[in-house]
């Protein structure tokens, strides 16, 4: 029996499927060329639209500018000395009441020593 006409055609088939993946490697190779292009002309437009937003934004927050938005709209005038005091002066949060006698949020207060059947936990004091 003669192999070579076998060899030959093998070899033949595998010739063909290796230069049908060649072929379908170098077009996959192309669509991420593709694509590759396409990212970087999307990179270069978003880097352009951040410079544009911080000369935008370095424009907007310039000094001038917003002290001329703050005495145009705000109305502030500069603190007094009679305004300043002391930090002792400042009411403790216990003794802080409202009008009406209540005081502005309820308080929190730990549960007495927890028992075996009941979880560590806090309690609202009552209005």
């Amino acid at each position: 029996m003669n192999r070579a006409p076998l060899i030959l055609f093998i070899g033949l088939g595998l010739a063909a499927l290796l230069s049908l993946g060649v072929y379908a490697m170098k077009f996959e190779v192309e669509r991420q060329e593709a694509r590759l292009a396409e990212l970087q002309q999307t990179l270069q437009h978003e880097e352009e639209t951040i410079q544009v937003l911080q000369a935008e934004w370095s424009y907007l927050n310039r000094p001038d500018r917003l002290r001329d938005l703050a005495t145009r709209y705000l109305k502030l005038a500069p603190v007094a000395a009679k305004q300043l005091q002391s930090i002792n002066d400042i009411p403790l949060r216990d003794t802080l009441v409202i009008a009406d006698g209540r005081a502005p949020l309820p308080r929190l207060l730990p549960t007495p020593q927890p028992t075996a059947q009941a979880a560590p936990g806090f309690k609202r004091e009552a209005p």
